[in-house]
């Protein structure tokens, strides 16, 4: 027996025997406990996690391949260099959002029109979901343990709104919110939490993956109409947390800071019970208590986990014990280990050489009980009789000790990438460099990580997003509510269902990696774009400057701006088709140059030409009149400038200068 009879019978809508079942669960349980990953590459993950949140006196076995405490001999002194190489790293990557977009299927406008509504679906996805923070958590792990994995689900437990109506409560009118169960729904699955196919390294060609993780077993059983006693409870085996807590270590402050799906928080084992997901191209069976639960077709055709594992060296050996692949914090381990042995020396030495030495001879009536109370004074005893000693004077701390400190300092720098200048401290003979010497230190630290987040934009985000709308699709069957921030700042509710999406599901994920990642650097770099004449509009500059007050002071703008999209809106519904319905439009205080921008873009688009004659009579008549009302106040203006010229031309001379005009 094997999965692919299992596919068959699944595929083929027939049940699965006893027998199925008891191999699903068996091969399952030999996946999630034999796979190479758990063997040889969770310890050492496992190490590196503790290392980065301050816990660097475990090491690894490599002959038990565990954790093990190291033997306490001398002071334990940490100096954590790793996290704030981390955080550096994260801040490079975060500081500069994606965006996303809808790439059209055709040309059509029908195609055009779904692909903008369908970037203001992503907008609104993307608050929903916190991409932001789902990105971050992303790449922790992807530095920190060289791969990363994101999931996109349909979780049927999330309420999603679909409208509101007014109902009476204790005789008061409220608004109630109407909701409908389901929505689309994304996480970053820890690396702990995941089992792939060994066979190969590519994600794409994975014929499996195993996912696991601690469900509510009274929840579940009741998802499932079973009894709860059906379900085995008990705890995920090999799980990181049960790594650290053999060796005393809390995995609730420093760890859980950068990478949060560790754990699943506070629970009874008796309240919780391990959930199994097998994917595969054609199928995906649900396992937990060692029943299976569930076995459908997999109806989209890809497993839902999107993997991106750094691969400097393009093969690997990992399933024989060989890693080729690891993450940069395994080779900075090594350093980090040196360093704390160093600076625990230099501190030991410190300390004994901070103490005050005195000489007292052999029968001396010295109170040493008093004298070494605060343990700050050193007694050496010596025979009177056989001649004053000479004391030795030696430098308490070796010559090399401090250029050692510099070189393991810039050993780590090398290794990361992230040099002093990313810290915001010049290196120690460039303390007087010019700002532009600085961009450049900058980017040759933001060019080794650039390249990655282009990958990852590729690779993991493009076609998690792209599979997140085919879900939009297939379940948004009622009109869905959803809120924006839309474009020029406005406040932007709409509803959308997945039919709108007329299979317009392709994603594109862009950053914009060409800005400097330095506020200071990026502010002079706008407002010199701005100086050479290359960006002209004052508002968008005020945006890009991510002033916070960028809507208030266009307020008078953005009023304008909408009234005249509203006008547009009216001509695309059909509302006005004649150029007497469009003078009706007009109001003698617009803002006649806002107006032609916004119509403007009607005009020029496509959607211009699906527009029947009075549609399109109604836009052009209607862009005249203000274009005409235009030129008439720029005329006046002109007039009125030349009126006033003449005025103080013919002034009487009274002795006063008049300007000179050239």
């Amino acid at each position: 027996m094997n999965f692919h009879d299992i596919e068959k019978k699944v595929l083929g809508g027939k049940p699965l025997t006893e027998t199925d079942e008891a191999f699903i669960v068996d091969r399952a349980s030999h996946y999630w406990l034999s796979h190479p990953d758990v063997v040889h590459r969770f310890p050492r993950w496992t190490k590196i996690l503790a290392w980065i949140a301050g816990y660097q006196w475990v090491d690894y076995n490599r002959v038990k391949k565990v954790l093990q405490p190291v033997p306490y001999i001398k002071k334990r002194v940490v100096f954590n260099r790793l996290k704030p190489i981390l955080r550096q790293m994260l801040a490079k990557v975060t500081v500069v959002q994606p965006q996303l977009g809808v790439v059209p299927n055709t040309n059509e406008y029908e195609d055009i029109a779904a692909a903008r509504g369908a970037d203001k679906l992503l907008e609104a996805l993307s608050a929903s979901l916190k991409f932001k923070t789902l990105r971050k958590e992303f790449f922790a792990w992807l530095f920190a343990v060289g791969r990363a994995t994101l999931r996109v689900y349909w979780d049927e437990s999330k309420k999603a709104s679909v409208g509101y109506r007014r109902e009476v409560v204790d005789g008061k009118e409220i608004l109630a919110q109407i909701t409908v169960d389901g929505d689309v729904a994304m996480e970053v699955v820890s690396p702990f939490n995941i089992r792939h196919d060994p066979l190969y390294t590519d994600p794409s060609k994975w014929r499996w993956v195993l996912f696991g993780e601690l469900v509510d077993r009274h929840a579940l059983a009741k998802a499932y109409d079973i009894s709860p006693e059906e379900l085995t409870p008990g705890n995920l085996s090999r799980n990181v947390l049960s790594s650290f807590s053999s060796y005393g270590i809390s995995a609730d402050d420093d760890l859980l800071e950068v990478f949060p799906s560790i754990t699943p928080g506070s629970f009874s084992e008796s309240d919780v019970c391990s959930r199994f997901e097998l994917w595969t191209r054609n199928m995906v069976i649900v396992i937990a208590g060692n029943k299976v639960l569930e076995a459908k077709p997999n109806i989209d055709g890809i497993i839902p986990f999107f993997v991106y594992e750094d691969h400097l060296i393009p093969f690997d050996f990992y399933e024989q014990g060989f890693a080729l692949n690891n993450s940069v914090f395994k080779d900075l381990l090594v350093a980090q280990k040196e360093y704390n042995r160093l600076v625990a020396n230099l501190s030991s030495v410190v300390e004994k050489a901070s103490k005050v030495r005195v000489m007292t001879p052999l029968g001396a009536m010295t109170q040493k009980s008093q004298i070494l109370d605060d343990g700050s004074v050193v007694l050496i005893d010596y025979n009177a009789q056989l001649g004053s000693p000479v004391p030795l004077k030696i430098d308490a701390t070796p010559p090399m000790a401090m250029p050692l400190k510099q070189d393991l300092e810039r050993e780590m720098e090398s290794l990361s990438g992230i040099h002093e200048v990313s810290f915001g401290r010049l290196p120690e003979r460039a303390s007087h460099a010019s700002g532009a010497l600085v961009s450049l230190l900058l980017e040759q630290d933001d060019s080794l990580i650039d390249p990655l987040v282009q990958e990852v934009d590729t690779a993991v985000f493009a076609p998690a997003w792209s599979y997140a709308l085919r879900l939009v699709q297939r379940g948004y069957i009622e009109p869905r509510l959803l809120k924006v921030v839309g474009k020029d700042k406005e406040d932007s509710v709409f509803y959308f269902r997945g039919a709108d999406l007329r299979d317009n599901t392709d994603v594109y994920v862009t950053t914009n990696l060409s800005m400097p990642k330095s506020r200071a650097l990026r502010t002079e770099w706008i407002l010199k774009m701005a100086q050479l004449g290359l960006i002209t509009d004052p508002k968008l500059i005020v945006e890009l400057l991510e002033f916070g007050e960028a809507k208030r002071i266009y307020e008078d703008q953005l009023l304008h701006e909408r009234r005249a999209l509203r006008e547009n809106h009216l001509i695309e519904r059909g509302e006005v088709l004649s150029a007497q319905d469009a003078a009706q439009l007009l109001y003698e205080l617009d803002d006649d140059a806002v107006h032609v921008k916004i119509h403007l873009r009607d005009r020029l688009s496509q959607k211009f030409d699906k527009y029947n004659s009075g549609q399109k009579e109604a836009l052009e008549s209607h862009i005249k009149m203000h274009l005409a009302r235009l030129q008439a106040a720029q005329a006046a203006a002109q007039a009125g400038g030349q009126t006033q010229n003449n005025t103080i031309n013919n002034q009487p001379d009274l002795g006063i200068p008049q300007p000179v005009t050239e």
